[in-house]
């Protein structure tokens, strides 16, 4: 259900979307925490918090943080496309900085998820965790959450696809203006046209008119 609803969502209502995910899965498997960090475009080595539900009260988590210094052992994990499924208390012994900052979000129970797109790049993570206990992680609830978070990855690359484009067509937009040309694109796979104010002042074209292939030409 959750899946389809990201279907054809417009790009501007996807953030909000994934955070009433986050909020639905924490309150049907009775989870404290669930939280999305995304890869930084600038900085690769940073990570920062842009999708938080938490149920319980605790110390603020930063917006911004680099990864190595806070999860160094739980970046590697997931950087090797790997699923991080642990309690805090029995974290491994090369986890010890993890385990320390876990503790200090009053976290017992961890699940946590690469994001990534095309299954190379990385550009997140998605984690779930239990404050009040120690709880497992069955196997069938961690493929289910799994496949939310391929889910949630894709949608965020179309996100940031979209961003892209908006500031493309600005950017061209800008530069016509200046030159005082028109311009026009044309999705092929769609035949939409996107056609700057200019052209629409040239060929008499209404501000929000739709265009196709066949009405442009």
């Amino acid at each position: 259900e959750m899946s389809t609803g990201f279907i054809d969502l417009p790009a501007e209502q996807i953030d909000s979307a994934i955070q009433d995910a986050q909020k639905h899965v924490c309150e049907i498997l009775d989870l404290d925490l669930s939280a999305l960090w995304q890869v930084s475009v600038e900085h690769p080595d940073s990570i920062y918090l842009t999708h938080l539900f938490r149920q319980l009260e605790g110390p603020l988590l930063p917006d911004r943080m680099e990864g190595q210094g806070y999860f160094p052992w739980c970046l590697q994990q997931i950087t090797a496309g790997k699923v991080v499924a642990v309690s805090t208390e029995e974290a491994p012994p090369e986890a010890d900085r993890d385990q320390e900052m876990w503790r200090h979000y009053g976290i017992k129970s961890n699940l946590v998820f690469p994001l990534s797109v095309g299954g190379d790049l990385l550009i997140g993570a998605l984690s779930f965790h239990s404050m009040r206990e120690e709880r497992d992680w069955p196997e069938q609830m961690a493929k289910q959450l799994q496949l939310l978070a391929q889910v949630f990855a894709n949608a965020i690359a179309r996100k940031r696809a979209d961003h892209a484009l908006r500031e493309s067509e600005t950017r061209l937009t800008l530069a016509t203006t200046a030159a005082g040309a028109g311009l026009w694109v044309i999705y092929l796979e769609t035949e939409e046209v996107w056609v700057s104010e200019k052209t629409r002042e040239l060929f008499h074209f209404l501000a929000d008119e739709q265009l196709t292939y066949d009405s442009f030409f």
